[in-house]
């Protein structure tokens, strides 16, 4: 409770305030920020560089293959095991159903709502790239025109995972929150 307590001082409300403001990219503008990943390269650079239509082989297509990378559910059973983290003990802190986690557990091409990934993200306490990684292989990331994402984003950044403080926030700037029985 003390940590609630905490984001709901002044002198936290003004970082966060000053870290929207920093982020914040309106719907529909030009202005894009562009992270750059280790190579120096961007995602979507790297991908057009590495397959253009036409120019791929048999051998080509078998490397690829052979490099695809953990689905959301094999990265999200990986991190448990890494955590040394019971799954019981992850889907409960979550906020999620037994049902659901099996889904998630059993269906490795099952895709999650973004809010499940983040309330995953929060209960497995992950850090900045690894919440980044495990958005990206549910297919979502933190969207710089929505400041629901950004003050969810910043919690992450901060290291400050509690899914009670962020939904009060959330709430408290009547956006929605994680847990939807508020």
């Amino acid at each position: 409770m003390e940590i609630v307590q905490e984001v709901l001082r002044p002198a936290f409300q003004r970082r966060l305030d000053a870290y929207i403001e920093e982020q914040y990219v309106p719907k529909g503008t030009q202005e894009k920020k562009v992270k750059i990943v280790k190579g120096g390269i961007p995602p979507i650079l790297g991908a057009i560089g590495c397959v253009l239509p036409g120019h791929l082989t048999t051998e080509d297509i078998r490397e690829l293959l052979e490099e695809k990378e953990d689905t959301f559910s094999e990265r999200l059973l990986a991190l448990i095991r890494g955590k040394h983290l019971k799954a019981s003990d992850v889907y409960r802190k979550a906020g999620l159903t037994k049902a659901l986690f099996s889904k998630i557990r059993h269906d490795v091409d099952y895709k999650p709502s973004k809010d499940t990934v983040l309330c995953i993200i929060f209960a497995l306490e992950l850090t900045e790239d690894e919440a980044d990684d495990l958005l990206r292989r549910a297919g979502y990331s933190f969207s710089p025109s929505q400041v629901r994402d950004i003050i969810i984003q910043y919690f992450v950044k901060e290291g400050i995972l509690d899914i009670d403080a962020v939904d009060e926030v959330l709430f408290d700037r009547h956006l929605k929150t994680l847990h939807k029985d508020e």
